[in-house]
């Protein structure tokens, strides 16, 4: 018992913080759809909380936990021909971030990551395929992470469109719910939260960091900031990637202020087009003219 007190004493404050959390992190990591679907189910309801019923939010959780694992499944059996694994993990900084987010903003901003799959590739190459729509764009190089992310929320932005369609037609709890669940995830996919946490060289984070993030094998992910995946797309496909945000962010204020679906997607693609071409025009062939390296 001596022995036990002076070990513990002589712990740094800071590093017995850091172990709480890396113990939180490690049994949480264990259960991500489970803990993701309460904290979903409270930031979802963060505005009337207190007053929320019970069975309103038990509904809610289970709602979203199921959803969670139909999405996971529906995805891997897309990606399983094509030597690409997804893992949905649970990441504690996204944890933090979520709930800072949602105080901030009085429950007006709902931080969502389950579409945010770690990527891991069974073979360097990927077979010839030729039998439905994914094989053909693998086939046009359809092998990097970032390519399957924008495949994901692609897909996923159909699906955030049959969900406020339903929402709008029919009042039932949990197509609300679904709707609402898909609108912020599909969001915050495009938002790159590592690059805004990189570029803030702050003292304070650096120690934030070296506490929370010191230990890559104990923390599973190991990534030094929160991330949705957003920033994994830019690196791998810059252009594809500012398309991608001008269509879906365009789409999200559009049915935000309840728009037609068909108009949504319609008047999205072709401002999405147009901004685009004037980037392409204007910025990117422009500084290829002007640049000595021919």
């Amino acid at each position: 018992m001596p022995i036990l007190r002076e070990s513990i004493s002589s712990l740094n404050p800071l590093d017995l913080i850091s172990n709480f959390i890396i113990s939180i992190d490690k049994y949480l990591s264990k259960r991500p759809s489970i803990v993701s679907a309460i904290f979903l189910t409270i930031f979802l309801n963060y505005k009337n909380l207190l007053n929320t019923p019970l069975d309103t939010l038990l509904y809610t959780f289970i709602t979203i936990f199921l959803f969670i694992k139909i999405i996971k499944k529906f995805y891997d059996n897309i990606f399983e021909k094509y030597a690409a694994k997804l893992n949905y993990s649970f990441n504690m900084k996204n944890l933090i971030l979520g709930l800072f987010l949602i105080i901030w903003t009085n429950g007006y901003f709902v931080f969502s990551d389950i579409l945010n799959y770690r990527i891991k590739f069974r073979a360097k190459e990927i077979p010839y395929l030729n039998k439905n729509f994914f094989d053909k764009m693998i086939r046009v190089g359809l092998k990097s992470e970032a390519d399957i992310r924008l495949i994901i929320i692609y897909v996923f932005l159909f699906i955030t469109g049959i969900f406020y369609s339903l929402n709008s037609i029919y009042s039932f709890f949990f197509f609300y719910v679904l709707y609402k669940l898909s609108f912020f995830t599909l969001l915050n996919s495009i938002i790159p939260f590592s690059s805004f946490f990189a570029l803030l060289n702050l003292d304070l984070l650096g120690k934030y960091n070296r506490y929370i993030s010191n230990k890559k094998k104990s923390l599973g992910s190991g990534y030094m900031y929160p991330e949705t995946g957003a920033m994994r797309i830019f690196l791998g496909s810059r252009r594809r990637y500012i398309f991608s945000v001008i269509f879906i962010s365009s789409f999200l204020i559009l049915i935000r202020y309840n728009a037609n679906i068909y108009d949504s997607y319609v008047t999205s693609a072709i401002f999405a087009i147009i901004i685009f071409a004037f980037y392409l025009t204007n910025v990117e062939f422009d500084s290829i003219k002007k640049s000595v390296v021919k």
